[in-house]
């Protein structure tokens, strides 16, 4: 967790101002780009949506145990010119730019094959996010997953917290319904990409599959995170989507075994 009060902040203007016109902001409501005092670096700030926070971290978070290029995302402790108390700043990465998708090297392929895995497993609910930087393949802007793509939920908790509670358990419950229907089946995505269907099933297998190497330990720790500005059930409700995902890719396996 990074303390606010470590950066300095202005408006960050995002690139669809110039290139959409008439697009003023997305659906993550106004932007800060965040300058540490200290080392310079820089992170864009989500701060106006309170659920936007926990699915940023938490997709960042499973991004890396997967090893598939994202920002990273920390939260932020302390005051700051917030719009809520649940605020996320994501690295900012230079010279993100759009790339050529017909003329992707093996690596690059392996990379997006990586962030079609990734953005599926956490039931993205935004139009996949993709840039390049440095050669290599992002993907970013995970404020709408985990089946939690808007305030309803944590709003439960300041009005009552065993309907809260109550309500989170059955946001697990269609998350598990989601993940049924997924699988590494995507000859159409394939197709539209420029991919060999064989490599993008065999690639999404191999991405997917590094979920189960999470321990319990590692899972608590990213849950432990979030309950320093959200409550703790809040929190556990992303323990209870990462231990979905294994138990559904642990399934693929079974059914891929047999």
């Amino acid at each position: 967790m990074l303390d606010a009060k470590d950066f300095t902040y202005k408006a960050f203007q995002d690139k669809r101002v110039k290139s959409h016109p008439g697009f003023a902001e997305g659906q993550s409501g106004p932007l800060l780009l965040a300058t540490h005092r200290e080392t310079g670096e820089k992170y864009i700030v989500k701060h106006t949506y309170r659920h936007n926070a926990a699915n940023e971290y938490a997709a960042c978070w499973l991004g890396n145990k997967l090893g598939v290029l994202t920002p990273q995302a920390f939260l932020l402790s302390g005051d700051g010119p917030f719009s809520s108390k649940q605020a996320v700043a994501i690295t900012f990465i230079d010279g993100l730019s759009s790339f050529d998708k017909s003329n992707l090297s093996a690596i690059q392929q392996d990379e997006l094959i990586g962030q079609l895995a990734l953005n599926m497993l956490i039931a993205s609910g935004d139009k996949l996010q993709l840039g390049a930087s440095g050669g290599h393949i992002y993907s970013f802007d995970f404020s709408e997953a985990f089946y939690a793509s808007d305030e309803t939920l944590f709003k439960m908790f300041l009005f009552n917290e065993d309907m809260a509670i109550s309500m989170t358990g059955q946001r697990v419950g269609s998350f598990r319904n989601y993940l049924r229907g997924v699988n590494y089946d995507m000859s159409d995505i394939a197709k539209i990409l420029g991919l060999d269907p064989g490599k993008l099933k065999t690639g999404m297998r191999t991405v997917a599959k590094r979920v189960l190497d999470i321990t319990d330990e590692e899972i608590e720790e990213m849950s432990d995170e979030l309950m320093q500005i959200y409550p703790v059930a809040y929190g556990i409700y992303y323990e209870e989507c990462i231990r979905a995902i294994q138990d559904h890719v642990r399934k693929l396996e079974d059914g891929a075994e047999k």
